[in-house]
C-alpha cells in the first residue's frame, strides 16, 4: 500500500496538477491511524499527507514510526480550527483536502469529490448546512443552524447519507478544494478565530468568486464522506460546547451584513 502511494508520488512529481494533498489534524482523538489507513487505501493516491498535531493530547509516536514517509507537524500553541487553513497556504498540489479528526471517508471519496470539484468548480465537503433564517425590514435573522442538516443529518444511519448533490451554504466535516481558493480564505478578516472556519472557506469563496459549496450523493457502499459518523458524537466534539451555535450565529450575521454574503433562499 505504502509502496504504490510512493510510486505514484515519484511519476507525478514534476506534474502536480490534478493531485490532491491532504491536511490532518490531531486533538484529543485517537483515529488517525484509521485515517491514514482509509486514505492510503484510496481509488486515486494523495500528492502528500500532513498531519497536524495541535497540543500533546495524544500520543502518535506509533503513528510515525508505522508511516515515516509522512509530514508530520506540531504546535504547542492550540491554534484551533483555523491552523489547518493556514497550512494550507504552503500546499503545491492543485487541490487540497482537510479532514476533521473524526472522519473516515469511503475508498472512492478522493477521486469523486476531486472530480466533482474540477467539474463543477465547488468545494466538496462531506456534509453541510442550509441555514435558516426570519424575514426582517433590516435583512435577514438568522435563527437555526440544525433545521437542514445536509449528509449527516440522518440519525437512523452511522455513515453520512445524501440522496443527491446538494448545494449547501457552508461545508463541515472535510472540504476538498482547489488550493488556490484559499487566499479567498484570508482575504476576508475572519469574525473570529475561535469557531466558524467551515463557514468562514464556503462564504469566502461565495462572496469573492461565486464559488459553491456542495454535499455529494452519499450512501454506505457507493460513494460517503464519512464512514462512521458516530466518531464525532464523544465527548470533546465542538458542537457541544456551550456558546458553540451562538458564535457561529454571530459570523454568519457579520459575512451578510459587513461583506455581503448571499445565503440559499430557506426561510421561516
Amino acid at each position: 500500500m505504502l509502496a504504490r502511494f510512493f510510486l505514484q508520488k515519484k511519476e507525478y512529481k514534476e506534474n502536480k496538477g490534478g493531485l490532491v494533498t491532504i491536511i490532518l489534524t490531531v486533538w484529543k482523538r485517537c483515529h488517525l491511524e484509521e485515517q491514514i489507513e482509509a486514505i492510503l487505501n484510496q481509488t486515486e493516491q494523495p500528492y502528500q499527507i500532513w498531519v497536524y498535531q495541535c497540543g500533546n493530547h495524544v500520543d502518535i509516536n506509533k503513528v510515525k514510526r508505522k508511516f515515516p514517509n509522512i509530514h508530520f507537524i506540531s504546535a504547542s500553541i492550540n491554534l484551533k480550527y483555523f491552523g489547518r487553513f493556514s497550512l494550507a497556504l504552503h500546499v503545491k498540489s492543485e487541490y487540497v483536502w482537510i479532514l476533521d479528526d473524526d472522519v473516515i471517508p469511503s475508498r472512492n471519496w478522493l477521486e469523486e469529490s476531486r472530480r466533482m470539484c474540477k467539474d463543477q468548480n465547488s468545494i466538496i465537503s462531506g456534509a453541510g448546512r442550509i441555514i435558516t433564517y426570519q424575514r426582517k425590514a433590516c435583512g435577514p435573522e438568522i435563527t437555526d443552524l440544525r433545521r437542514f442538516l445536509v449528509g449527516d443529518g440522518n440519525d437512523e444511519k452511522l455513515f453520512n447519507f445524501n440522496q443527491t448533490d446538494t448545494e449547501t451554504d457552508f461545508g463541515c466535516n472535510s472540504w476538498l478544494f482547489k488550493t488556490e481558493w484559499i487566499y479567498l480564505f484570508w482575504k476576508i478578516k475572519p469574525y473570529t478565530l475561535e469557531n466558524a472556519e467551515d463557514i468562514h472557506l464556503s462564504a469566502t469563496c461565495k462572496i469573492l468568486n461565486n464559488i459553491s459549496t456542495v454535499v455529494p450523493a452519499q450512501s454506505e457502499f457507493k460513494m460517503c464522506g464519512n464512514l462512521k459518523k458516530y466518531y464525532g458524537h464523544d465527548e470533546v466534539a465542538s458542537w457541544k460546547k456551550m456558546n458553540f451555535q451562538k458564535e457561529r450565529i454571530e459570523v454568519i450575521n457579520y459575512l451578510i451584513k459587513e461583506h455581503g454574503w448571499k445565503i440559499l433562499q430557506r426561510h421561516l
